[in-house]
């Protein structure tokens, strides 16, 4: 087997100390390596470790300083051009195997990711992912590089919309594109203890992937897909107001509401223009008013869901379309320490229906490209009405 380039995907804005990520006590040190996926993998030695960052003026010093602390190499390359980063890092490398993980997957085990390494080398493969029901996060994308090379010849190959985001997501693409290039799936996975899955929910403070270098591609084609020009908005559980921000390019109006108010003035300060409130969705409503709710990776969060989704029925004008997505729910465990619960399709069903709910169109969310419901690997998304002799 030939020594990989593990590569940690990161900017600085994954950072702890970043002002993208929630100031919350108890847990990781923002300045360990082991606090993100640099330490375990550093320690394990599958391979030289690279930080491979955007080449913009936020990563210029910070990267490579974090570098040269934690004794790993740092590479900064094209901004939203994932692939062609990588390339030109296994070039300045000499490698022709990447190991790639994000700097946010502190968690990720060193076992999976070598028994992914062999199985590409077992199968005689250009790709080695994990299966659909695990996540993700515990392993690495496992590729040549000779293989990332050839996906601008895949990208050609799909629709114009998506081509930025293969450029910075190919993950999904290869997995699917079973045509093009070999795949292959490690399924031998070593048991993840429920200790060790309690242990990671602890860390309160873990990085979240938030703000510059997260750019929400794939919410473009749901807005195009879902948002009318006429239409009046509201992106329901905000943040920081990035996907608020796309949805306003499509829509007469949108109004963003996160029931966090420091998330809101961020919100504002990188959004003038846009109108945020700090609410808390589970008893704010304003009758009547959206023709499209969005609500995407938000309601995990709310203790109770039924009356979150109560309510945001209840905003909708007559005909209205709330457009909701969710986790699933994988192995290990939910290890999200923010998030109440993940789902199964039969669960997020039966919490719409209860709250009045009827869903029209159904996707399965594959590495943050939308599907058929049966290619989800993360996340699940439904597109709903208020259901006959709903107030809505």
């Amino acid at each position: 087997m030939s020594t990989p380039l593990v590569v940690v995907q990161c900017t600085a804005s994954d950072l702890l100390s970043s002002g993208y990520q929630r100031k919350q006590g108890g847990g990781l040190d923002g300045e360990d390596a082991a606090s993100y996926a640099v330490g375990a993998l550093r320690d394990a030695g599958l391979g030289p470790v690279v930080l491979a960052a955007p080449d913009v003026a936020e990563n210029h010093e910070t990267i490579p300083a974090l570098a040269r602390r934690w004794g790993v190499e740092s590479f900064l390359g094209a901004e939203l051009d994932t692939v062609r980063r990588l390339v030109e890092a296994a070039a300045a490398a000499g490698a022709d195997t990447i190991a790639r993980v994000v700097m946010a997957s502190f968690y990720v085990d060193p076992r999976i990711v070598r028994g992914q390494l062999a199985q590409l080398d077992a199968a005689d493969a250009e790709y080695c992912t994990l299966p659909r029901d695990f996540n993700i996060n515990f392993g690495a994308d496992v590729v040549r590089a000779a293989a990332l090379q050839r996906v601008p010849e895949m990208i050609d190959r799909l629709p114009r919309a998506l081509h930025a985001t293969a450029r910075y997501r190919p993950w999904p693409f290869l997995e699917l594109d079973a045509e093009h290039f070999a795949v292959t799936t490690f399924g031998d996975l070593p048991p993840v203890s429920a200790e060790h899955v309690a242990w990671i929910r602890e860390q309160l403070n873990w990085p979240e992937r938030a703000g510059p270098g997260f750019e929400g591609g794939e919410y473009e084609a749901l807005a195009a897909d879902y948002v009318r020009a006429g239409d009046v908005v509201l992106d329901a559980g905000c943040g920081h107001g990035q996907i608020t921000s796309i949805l306003a390019r499509h829509a007469a109006a949108v109004v963003g509401v996160d029931y966090d108010a420091s998330m809101i003035a961020f919100a504002r300060e990188r959004f003038p223009e846009l109108e945020f409130e700090a609410a808390d969705l589970q008893r704010w409503s304003r009758p009547g008013r959206f023709d499209v709710i969005f609500h995407t990776h938000t309601l995990e969060h709310c203790r109770d869901a039924v009356g979150t989704l109560t309510n945001l029925r209840a905003s909708l004008k007559p005909g209205g379309r709330l457009v909701v997505e969710v986790p699933l729910e994988l192995r290990p465990g939910i290890i999200n320490p923010h998030h109440e619960r993940e789902y199964t399709v039969a669960m997020l069903t039966e919490e719409l229906q209860r709250a009045g709910f009827a869903i029209r169109e159904q996707r399965g969310v594959c590495r943050g490209i939308y599907g058929p419901a049966q290619t989800a690997r993360e996340a699940f998304m439904a597109v709903c009405t208020a259901a006959a002799g709903g107030d809505a």
